[in-house]
């Protein structure tokens, strides 16, 4: 009960309003409005102050009603649209599969007639030399345990001591000259 006529409440405020209306009505109020300097008692302006009070009253009752309505409306509103976030994450959700990495296709080893293998899981090829070639990009196969990045783009094949430069231009490190 005590909620209902908290001071931020449109009943808070027309409890207050018929509570003062009450005490300046009957013998009491007519005393009052007797005593008073500022109107004579049965004149226009004391009719137009009390009218002037009820006048205010009611347009604090109307403008806190248009208060209320524009704060519901907007949890109204926020409460839709936290429902249709909900909503689109569901369904993002439900469509989501997770992706299956693809395995080789076939033989994970093809061997050729020239004495060549394929490595179909890692896409190198080692020719019968024993020289190794990325089959994707058709460059040299470096190990890449064996490489160190520069932060230039060049890198340094440690097993071969060959460093490779950003623009591709090949140098030995033991010898110095170009390969």
């Amino acid at each position: 009960m005590t909620t209902i006529f908290s001071n931020d409440s449109w009943i808070s405020t027309v409890w207050d309003a018929g509570k003062s209306a009450t005490e300046s009505t009957g013998m009491m109020g007519a005393l009052q409005g007797a005593s008073s300097k500022k109107y004579k008692p049965g004149s226009i302006g004391a009719y137009m102050a009390g009218q002037q009070n009820n006048a205010l009253a009611l347009a604090t009752i109307a403008q806190t009603g248009v208060t209320n309505v524009t704060e519901l409306s907007i949890k109204a509103g926020d409460l839709a649209m936290q429902k249709r976030m909900q909503e689109r994450i569901a369904e993002t959700n439900k469509h989501n599969v997770p992706m299956i990495p693809a395995g080789p296709l076939g033989d994970p080893t093809i061997y050729f007639a020239n004495g060549s293998v394929l490595d179909t899981a890692n896409n190198i090829l080692t020719l019968s030399n024993g020289k190794k070639i990325d089959a994707i990009t058709g460059a040299d196969w470096v190990d890449p345990k064996s490489t160190i990045q520069m932060g230039n783009g060049s890198y340094l094949n440690t097993s071969t001591s060959i460093l490779t430069m950003a623009n591709g231009t090949r140098i030995n490190t033991i010898t110095g000259l170009t390969v």
